[in-house]
């Protein structure tokens, strides 16, 4: 009989759970925001999607949404139809190797969450072979079929986003309804209802010959006492016993006397004998809903949100009209009633004499509900882009949708008239987006509300919340940004993970087929290839200009560079102010300086250049294929992975510093000296970023570049076009450790090349900025004045390019060098072979 919280109970840590799908029938936003999220964030659950009865989220929304930091931003909430009440309580947990499902009678309110006495089942798997995984599956279809009419990105997230990062979830194809066999006496099954009723699946599963007793603890009843009039037809050999709460419940005062059945207090029980601590003197209310049947052989329990009405179970014939969700246990030896405290002393009610609270009569899940003429299904805020999905059963012409703030005032700044379609699109302006929109809803001529509210998804913020590794990756970067590290080479296994093949390619036991255009949609999954083959479609192309996961680790590096170069300056100013004048200002390094990367075995030596080679190689591979298709343009994607990338490997190999195995007794190093593993990894970085240097301006030859339609996109494009003409020169200078050298003619190439399709880098800060760069990570410095000089002497040579003198551009071959030339013919060097020499016709030159 121990009570436990709900939400911390849910296994943490980075790699048990990214997604959660919740589902309630009445919700608190300030509840939800300042304890659920939390405490859902804190065990790294980022990816979340509420699922509210329509009308409970009508009465709060803009009643009681004010002040709240994180709707439309990091969670999503769709208001969702049933004919009676939207009622399941059902907390879905979803991981890469796991699936937890928690489901029972409590709302996602303070009450359901600890004050009120409510009881939950939770399942639990993390390996294909789990007993549990069927029934698992069986909920999670259940959750699909209630997102039957949800779309954009709160449908997409359900249907398809979810299953692709879970190896687990699979289309269930076992009957529905059935008990699973989970350990040596226990038997489970689902309840729900559909084309079936409850009713109908429970007597299914319940012999009625077999059962002695039947016990019902459930706050709220027909009046006349339908259901339970149900209970006794059906089952007629059994006696009823029927806990009631002496008040906030709806007891079935109307229902005509039966011997079979006897009514007691819920109050006296020893569960409902236990209260909390409340400083406002609380009444701990009944909420649970449990049906327990005692049988000769067998006991069965079912646990849910299901209260004891035809509008929840419905009949032999109707299903009911609301939609409710419940787990039936079957055992031959557990007695449900003693474990949950459903015991001690019997205190005999007379229902008659007690009343129907009369706010609960309006609110509670009973009857059936007037339906909005127009159900907005979702509704999403793309940039300036607004999506909006319907469903209506007639059209209407002349309908205005107006947008509200968290508090419910209605922003006249946008009151557009629209024709009813099922899906509508507008633009909305980029000043309107100060006021805070949080939600819509439409009128008609006449003022009337004819829909439901439902809260807008702002795509861009929650893009971020993506279960899909790539997000996750980010985010953890963005925490050791937070915390001041970065692991430059562990985010290079990370890449070459995603390289090998991302999650379309990886699961071979997830049935889930994943079309051509569900890739197109699904940005945040793509590697770098599909995402540059997806931009050729041009929303798409705006989309990857700032979602892809490329172009966020460019700017997280970029980000914590800058960041971590302003601290260790302002410590150097402070040490500066605070030195005494007689002693020295030079910074002290301490000799036992933790290193970036320590080393133990010689295995984990030989894989830091294996892994650099086979990013570099995945790179160039791309490349060759991306600089054959004329359609494909120069995009930030592009731009952002030759950064990340070279910036990456020239870290690993110029700049990280290793901790290496030393042996104490020898006093010696166990396989390399610190010189010569710097020399090993300088030798490999010479050759694979000349290739990737090279490799890349052959990709760009070939490919125009994109033409932005905003401001603020043409800012970050020529931003990392700025940063591009900047790290060359300096990738040229490691290369070839700054010695002009005919084999440094391939690497003058690649720059002129590079040079001649972006333009010159610009010159205003050239130096300060080329001796920061890689400054917050750089054990020694290197000569920025040089890589200075190197500039220079190649923007001299780009001056040559139209004298034809020494160097001159073709359209295939691109900027060429001029070896010699005779009275018919020019031959010359090309970056498309770097041992060839080519030829061509002097009058064509």
């Amino acid at each position: 009989m121990v009570e436990l919280k709900l939400y911390h109970e849910i296994p943490g840590g980075r790699n048990k759970f990214h997604s959660a799908i919740l589902t309630t029938y009445s919700f608190n936003f300030h509840h939800f925001e300042y304890q659920v999220l939390k405490t859902l964030k804190h065990k790294s659950i980022y990816n979340i999607g509420v699922l509210v009865d329509s009308t409970m989220l009508d009465n709060v929304l803009g009643a009681s949404s004010a002040g709240l930091k994180q709707l439309t931003e990091t969670y999503s909430i769709n208001g969702v139809y049933a004919r009676g009440a939207f009622h399941p309580k059902i907390n879905f947990f979803i991981g890469d190797n796991h699936l937890m499902m928690v489901f029972g009678s409590g709302n996602i309110t303070a009450g359901g969450h600890g004050k009120n006495h409510e009881t939950f089942s939770a399942l639990f798997a993390d390996s294909s072979e789990s007993p549990l995984l069927p029934i698992l599956n069986e909920g999670w279809e259940y959750l699909i079929k209630l997102a039957d009419n949800l779309e954009g990105y709160s449908g997409l997230r359900i249907k398809k986003v979810i299953p692709r990062n879970c190896t687990l979830i699979k289309p269930f194809q076992s009957e529905k309804h059935k008990f699973h066999k989970v350990d040596e006496d226990t038997e489970l099954a689902l309840l729900y209802n559909e084309d079936s009723s409850i009713l109908n699946q429970l007597l299914a599963l319940i012999p009625a010959n077999e059962i002695d007793n039947i016990t019902i603890v459930s706050p709220y009843y027909d009046e006349d006492g339908t259901f339970l009039k149900s209970i006794l037809e059906e089952y007629s050999k059994s006696r009823v016993d029927v806990y009631l709460p002496k008040e906030n419940g709806l007891p079935p005062t109307k229902m005509t006397e039966d011997k079979r059945i006897k009514f007691y207090q819920w109050e006296n029980t020893n569960r409902g004998e236990k209260t909390i601590n409340a400083s406002e003197g609380y009444i701990r209310k009944l909420h649970s809903k449990l049906f327990f049947f005692k049988g000769k052989n067998y006991n069965y329990c079912l646990v849910g949100s299901a209260n004891a009405t035809k509008a929840a179970f419905g009949t032999r014939d109707i299903r009911g009209i609301n939609e409710e969700f419940g787990m039936l246990y079957k055992s031959s030896k557990t007695n449900y009633l003693n474990n949950l405290g459903i015991t001690g002393k019997k205190e005999v009610l007379d229902p008659s004499t007690l009343t129907r609270d009369k706010y609960l009569v309006n609110t509670a899940p009973i009857t059936e509900k007037y339906q909005k003429s127009v159900k907005i299904e979702s509704c999403d805020l793309d940039g300036l882009t607004l999506k909006c999905f319907f469903t209506f059963s007639s059209n209407i012409d002349n309908l205005y949708i107006c947008f509200y703030n968290d508090i419910g005032e209605e922003l006249s700044k946008f009151n557009q008239i629209i024709t009813l379609t099922e899906k509508l699109q507008i633009r909305v302006a980029k000043d309107f987006l100060l006021y805070s929109p949080a939600y819509v809803l439409l009128k008609d001529q006449n003022e009337r509300i004819i829909s439901n509210k439902q809260v807008i998804n702002n795509i861009a913020k929650l893009f971020n919340t993506d279960p899909s590794k790539e997000n996750r990756a980010i985010r953890s970067m963005r925490s050791a940004l937070e915390m001041g590290k970065l692991n430059e080479y562990s985010l290079l296994g990370y890449l070459n993970e995603l390289s090998a093949g991302n999650n379309y390619h990886k699961d071979k036991t997830n049935t889930y087929s994943v079309s051509q255009e569900e890739k197109l949609e699904a940005h945040s999954e793509m590697t770098f290839e599909e995402a540059m083959m997806a931009s050729k479609h041009k929303d798409k192309n705006q989309q990857l200009s700032t979602k892809h996961y490329t172009v966020q680790f460019w700017q997280t590096i970029s980000m914590f560079y800058k960041e971590k170069l302003e601290i260790e300056q302002e410590e150097l100013n402070d040490e500066e102010e605070e030195a005494d004048a007689t002693e020295s200002n030079e910074r002290k390094v301490a000799d036992d300086k933790e290193k970036d990367i320590s080393i133990s075995q010689k295995a984990e030596l030989k894989r830091i250049p294996e892994s650099t080679e086979t990013q570099a190689n995945y790179f160039i591979k791309s490349l060759n294929i991306i600089s054959r298709d004329s359609e494909i343009e120069i995009n930030e994607v592009l731009l952002c992975q030759f950064l990340l990338i070279s910036q990456i490997i020239t870290a690993v190999h110029i700049f990280k510093s290793y901790d290496l195995p030393y042996d104490e007794k020898r006093k010696m190093y166990k396989f390399y000296t610190p010189e010569e593993w710097k020399k090993i990894l300088q030798d490999k970085y010479h050759g694979l970023m000349q290739d990737i240097l090279v490799t890349f301006a052959k990709t760009i030859i070939n490919l125009s570049i994109t033409t932005p339609e905003d401001d603020h996109r043409a800012r970050n494009l020529n931003s990392y076009k700025q940063e591009v003409l900047t790290f060359i020169f300096l990738y040229h200078y490691f290369i070839n450790r700054n010695v002009e050298s005919p084999h440094s003619e391939i690497s003058d190439l690649a720059c002129l090349n590079i040079l001649y399709k972006l333009g010159l880098p610009d010159n205003d800060g050239f130096k300060e900025y080329i001796e920061n760069s890689f400054k917050p990570i750089a054990e020694k410095k290197y000569d920025a004045y040089a890589v200075s000089k190197l500039k220079s002497r190649i923007e001299n040579l780009m001056n040559e390019v139209n004298d034809k003198t020494k160097y001159f551009y073709h359209k295939h071959y691109g900027v060429c060098h001029i070896i010699r030339k005779d009275s018919k013919k020019v031959f010359f060097k090309s970056i498309m072979d770097e041992y060839g020499i080519f030829n061509l016709n002097l009058k064509d030159l």
